[in-house]
């Protein structure tokens, strides 16, 4: 019956699609994994979306407690980055990427690119 067919497809699609969305909102549900954690940055204009985060209370509205630390220069902000001695850093784009293939330092970075 081809009519039979195509609904348990139906149904089956459905099922998985209702499984996908209610395993992304549990996830979102979720506590922080860490709730204090320290950034680094530059002091370029560049990072006032840190800044402004941090003084508005974005942050703290998320149930986090960030620490900005200023660094000496980038090299020194992308390895502390991969020491884990900060949990996360505003850096040149090219930055994570090129660490990432092995340019300059070989690591292994979670980027938004």
């Amino acid at each position: 019956m081809p009519g039979f067919k195509a609904l348990r497809r139906r149904l089956r699609c459905c099922a998985a699609l209702v499984i996908a969305l209610t395993s992304t909102v549990a996830v979102a549900e979720d506590y922080p994994e860490k709730e204090e954690l320290t950034f680094g940055f530059i002091k370029l204009t560049d990072m006032a979306p840190l800044a402004v985060a941090y003084e508005k209370g974005f942050f703290e509205d998320e149930g986090l407690y960030v620490r900005l630390e200023a660094q000496a220069n980038w090299k020194v902000l992308l390895d502390r980055v991969i020491d884990g001695q900060l949990d996360g850093a505003h850096m040149l784009a090219g930055q994570p990427l090129g660490a990432t293939i092995g340019y300059g330092t070989q690591a292994h970075i979670i980027t938004a690119f």
